[in-house]
């Protein structure tokens, strides 16, 4: 009989650690997924409007986008996206326009954020 103790004790000891590690690992599994419910709510309210630059088809486009992160910090959603301006990469003045379009856009995201975030907020 207490061999079947001591068996049912080392189950125990081992099935334990293997039980969590298994629910870690499902809740790891939804990597890059969405976020949903409250904490997509409480993502969305502290979500700010950023100036950035990216390449599409060639060109730089600079933008302002609002992002909130997947559960699986992976790539953020963009919830919103506001294009300001687009640079042909053979243009000889590419540095200075880029430069001038991404001042643009960190002057709108300041103004995006300012009309969402009313004073005392």
């Amino acid at each position: 009989m207490r061999f079947l103790a001591e068996i049912a004790g080392l189950l125990a000891l081992v099935g334990l650690p293997v039980c969590v590690g298994a629910l870690l690992w499902s809740r790891s599994g939804r990597a890059g997924a969405a976020l949903t419910g409250p904490a997509r709510r409480r993502a969305l309210d502290r979500a700010v409007w950023v100036a950035r630059s990216t390449v599409r088809d060639g060109r730089t486009v600079a933008e302002v986008v609002k992002a909130i992160p997947t559960e699986g910090r992976g790539d953020d959603e963009v919830v919103g996206c506001v294009p300001v301006a687009q640079t042909d990469p053979d243009d000889p003045e590419w540095d200075v326009k880029v430069s001038q379009a991404l001042h643009q856009a960190r002057v709108r995201a300041e103004i995006l954020n300012q009309e969402e975030r009313p004073l005392g907020r």
